[in-house]
């Protein structure tokens, strides 16, 4: 549709002049049959878009919605924590992925406080490389007329794993002060005692110090 507006002089009168409106009415391509969606339609200004109930995905025909044979269970690892928290997710869902306490996501040199998964058509989680790591306390630190050892015998510094301090002979043993740090104290004329510590697991961002 086109049309033409043409003016002249005859009305020299200050803000006169004339006035065109025009509107059109959106018809809603839902409400016929010629959409030709196999589950649901969603107008949209012009035209419409087909769309598919959980579980299905649309065909590459735009109309036609295809049943999923497989689907991503409700975790990714045992202690990882999924957003929202679903029996199962299908093709294309997307969780926020966080770490349970005494792990972190860790990319370079920083830690992440979460990451975001993708299901596959396969029924596999796409993490992208993200992945929740134990929280690494770093080497403890050593004390004056004593030393450590890892109490497993494996030398990890990773949550969980835990250490002792022994004190060197003679004369000392392992005190508390009123701080709750540990310290060394000399006994005078006192048999050789030998006392033995072991710190807790450390939490996220927590070292021993």
């Amino acid at each position: 549709m086109q049309v033409l507006f043409r003016s002249d002089t005859s009305n020299e009168d200050r803000l006169t002049g004339f006035l065109a409106l025009y509107s059109r009415v959106d018809i809603n391509e839902c409400d016929i049959a010629a959409h030709n969606c196999s589950h649901f339609c969603g107008n949209t200004i012009g035209s419409f878009h087909c769309y598919c109930p959980l579980g299905f995905v649309i065909h590459s025909n735009g109309h036609t919605c295809e049943a999923i044979g497989t689907y991503c269970p409700g975790y990714l690892a045992p202690l990882d924590i999924l957003e929202p928290h679903w029996d199962k997710f299908y093709f294309q869902d997307t969780v926020k992925v966080s770490c349970a306490k005494g792990y972190e996501i860790v990319e370079g040199l920083k830690t992440l406080p979460y990451f975001f998964a993708e299901c596959n058509k396969n029924g596999t989680w796409n993490t992208f490389g993200y992945s929740c790591q134990p929280v690494d306390c770093a080497l403890p630190p050593g004390i004056e007329n004593g030393v450590f050892s890892y109490s497993k015998g494996q030398n990890l510094t990773t949550y969980g794993s835990s250490i002792q301090y022994q004190c060197n002979a003679p004369y000392y043993k392992m005190v508390t002060s009123k701080s709750g740090e540990y310290n060394l104290r000399v006994l005078e004329k006192t048999p050789f005692l030998s006392s033995s510590i072991s710190f807790p697991p450390l939490g996220p961002g927590e070292k021993y110090t």
